[in-house]
Order: C-alpha cells, then sequence, then structure tokens
C-alpha cells in the first residue's frame, strides 16, 4: 500500500509478519554524492542521536533502551538510510522521540569531537589492511579522483569536520522533500495516523536540488600495482564501470555475474580456489549506484601466486566470451537465484529491503515478478553477447595492492 501524507512525503507500507514488531524506515537522497567535504554525510546521519534541542544524547539513549529500540543509521553514496526497529504497541512514543531527533538535532560540540576521534582511529586500522586499500584505488581508478564515486577521505580530513558543516547538510538533504518511508510489519491503520502526525503534517528543511552528478573519469592507466611493505597478502580488484539497476541488460549481467563469482560453486571459485588452492575466497559483485554501477572482482592471495590469479581471473572471463554456459551449469545458477531471491522476501524485514530498493531504483510495482521472468527467460546465447559486450578484458580495470609485487 502506497500513500501520499498531507505533506507529499510517500508512504509505503507492507503488513507482513506475526509479531508485534515493525520497521519504520526513512530513506534519504543524501549520500556522499552530495557532500563537498570527505566524511559530513556519515558524520551528519551518524550524529543525530547525540542530542537535540529537547533532550540530550544520554536521555535519547535512555528512552530507547526503555522500550527496547534499535536504531540504524546506513550512510553509502546515493542514500542516508534510518531505521528503526521496536514494538508496535510503543509506535507513538518511539516515533515522537525519532521525529525530534530528526527535526531538531543540534551535533554538540564535544560529542562531535569524540565521534571524530573514534573515526580517526578506526580509519588508521582500516588503512593498514591491503583489501581496504585495494578497494579504494580500485573506485578511484574505475571513477576518477575528482568523482564523488571515486573520492575517498583521509585521516586528515576528520581534522577539519566542524559542526557547521553537518547543520548545513542536515538542513539542505535530510528534508521532507528528499524522503520516502517504509514501514513494515504486522502493522495497520493506527500505525499510519502515528506516521501521519509525527512526520506527513508539516514540511521541515530546505532542500538543496543542485545536481551534483558527473560522469566517470576512469584512469587510463587499466592496471595498477601499490606497495605495501608489511602486507602478508596481495589483495586484487578487477573490474569496470556499468549501469544501475534500471538497465535493460542489469538482469542479465547478474546472471552472468553469478556464474562467474557470484556464489560459493561460481566458476572463480572452483578454479581459483578449490582447483589451484590460490586463495581462501574470491568473488565478484555488481554494485548497482543510482545513476551508474561497478562490476568488482575480489580476492586476497598469497604475494606469489598474486600474477597466477590474475591470469586466471582473465581465462575465466574470456571463457564467457567464446563458450556458450552449458545447460545444467545456468539451471543450477537459476535454481541459486530463484532461492535467494525467495529467501530475501520470507518476511517483513526483507520485503521492505526489497521495497526500499525498487523505489531507489526507480523500478515498478511488479519489479519482482518481471525479475523472475527474465531470470528464467535468459539463454546461454544471450549471456554469451553480454559477455562479449561487457567484460572485454581491454576495458577492464586490474588493482593490485600487496608486497614483492
Amino acid at each position: 500500500v502506497v500513500e501520499t501524507m498531507s505533506n507529499g512525503i510517500k508512504l509505503h507500507c507492507i503488513n507482513a509478519g506475526t509479531q508485534a514488531v515493525m520497521r519504520f524506515a526513512m530513506v534519504f537522497e543524501a549520500g556522499t554524492l552530495h557532500q563537498t567535504q570527505a566524511f559530513v554525510a556519515t558524520a551528519t546521519g551518524n550524529m543525530l542521536i547525540e542530542g537535540t534541542l529537547n533532550q540530550s544524547s544520554s536521555e535519547i539513549a535512555e528512552k530507547l533502551d526503555f522500550y527496547g529500540t534499535s536504531i540504524e543509521v546506513n550512510t553509502d553514496r546515493d542514500y542516508t538510510i534510518i531505521s528503526v526497529y521496536c514494538l508496535t504497541k510503543y509506535c507513538d512514543e518511539i516515533l515522537q522521540i525519532i521525529a525530534d531527533i530528526l527535526k531538531f538535532p543540534v551535533f554538540p560540540q564535544e560529542e562531535l569531537e569524540i565521534y571524530k576521534q573514534k573515526r580517526k582511529e578506526a580509519l588508521r586500522i582500516e588503512q593498514e589492511k591491503v583489501e581496504f586499500l585495494a578497494r579504494k584505488e580500485f573506485l578511484k581508478a574505475i571513477y576518477g579522483t575528482t568523482h564523488p564515486y571515486g573520492r575517498s577521505g583521509e585521516v586528515e580530513d576528520y581534522n577539519i569536520l566542524r559542526r557547521e558543516l553537518l547543520v548545513d547538510y542536515h538542513h539542505r538533504y535530510l528534508t521532507s522533500s528528499n524522503v520516502f518511508i517504509v514501514l513494515a510489519g504486522n502493522v495497520g491503520e493506527r500505525e499510519r495516523v502515528v506516521i501521519e502526525r509525527y512526520f506527513g503534517s508539516e514540511t521541515w528543511g530546505n532542500y538543496d536540488h543542485s545536481n551534483a552528478w558527473e560522469e566517470p573519469k576512469g584512469d587510463q592507466n587499466r592496471k595498477q600495482s601499490f606497495t605495501k611493505m608489511d602486507a602478508l597478502q596481495s589483495a586484487i580488484r578487477a573490474g569496470r564501470v556499468l549501469f544501475p539497476k534500471n538497465h535493460t541488460d542489469f538482469t542479465g549481467m547478474q546472471v552472468l555475474n553469478t556464474v562467474l563469482g557470484g556464489y560459493f560453486g561460481s566458476r572463480l571459485m572452483r578454479n581459483i580456489r578449490e582447483e589451484k588452492g590460490y586463495t581462501y575466497g574470491i568473488y565478484s559483485v555488481i554494485a548497482p549506484l543510482k545513476k551508474s554501477g561497478y562490476l568488482s572482482i575480489v580476492t586476497d592471495t598469497n604475494n606469489e601466486y598474486t600474477s597466477e590469479v590474475v591470469k586466471e581471473i582473465e581465462r575465466e572471463i574470456h571463457l564467457l566470451q567464446t563458450e556458450l554456459i552449458p545447460d545444467y551449469e545456468l539451471n543450477t545458477v537459476k535454481q541459486y537465484i530463484y532461492g535467494e531471491m525467495l529467501h530475501t522476501l520470507d518476511g517483513p524485514w526483507g520485503q521492505s529491503e526489497v521495497c526500499i530498493d525498487r523505489v531507489q531504483s526507480g523500478l515498478p510495482d511488479n519489479h519482482v515478478e518481471m525479475l523472475f521472468e527474465e531470470v528464467q527467460n535468459i539463454t546461454s546465447e544471450q549471456l554469451l553477447q553480454l559477455a562479449i559486450k561487457y567484460l572485454k578484458l581491454e576495458d577492464l580495470y586490474e588493482i593490485v595492492v600487496g608486497n614483492n609485487i
């Protein structure tokens, strides 16, 4: 059920499940794509619960604990999602608190300094890991260093993270004209009325409609190596820029990716892990973004096997471009995809995730049914053509971070 509240916010209601619990999710188009300085978007979302004009962070924490409520704030490149999980009977009390957190945060300077110190230490630890460095260099290579999807923050950037930036970002992007809401669980008219009262009756914020998108400008050097002197393993990332989820070839590429490295029985796993023993694990993923997307092949290996792993990745891609996928293998992959889709739809939380994803991607209401049909009907011949079109080796980037490269 979808309804438009008085202030224009779309409310998607999913009445499912037998337990008296609910998930209330607010989805803002407020990802790192829109920030003008590193870490602003993430800090703004994470600092919301650190105090408002009406209550302190400790008071908020005490109330949420009393009602057995949890809040998750996730910020990615395109969106900030605020998810609240609580007992349905406390809907009124909880959403009153959430409305205060969302509309009247104060971002206390003292709490911000503590946040910055914790994040700096966490980032220093991450920067010692070759897999973190490889991912960072991979995104920089495929999108370009100036592109919002390619940029990454450094520890020093936390030093110039000011409270005023968070206040401004909140006012521009966590607004009533830049959000949709998904309510899922054992819910009904009572809960919809409560949401209308706290979130649907008035507007807040001043949404910045400026277009932050720019076309990717990948590095001309498609094969790059970076030395990490004390690294025991090398991290390998290979892939390229693709497209968002509403692209006509997305489903086909998801099937092709599953064959390549999208599940435990994939070709990369069978070859490089099971047969060669070069790595404990290897996988590939297609990451959809709002206006883009990318394919990424991910693995870590002992330094002496690095070049062999890269060769085997290229070999498996070449086979997809030159030989039809056997029927038995394609049927196995289709059954795996069906199972994953059904597992995702099992329960209100999974259904809410599918709803959020569908709305974010601008897909139709019958997207799931269309997806099942597309997967069922796709052929080996179509997958061969997709591999030829999108997996040209000369179009792929290969990034290696390790020792003795």
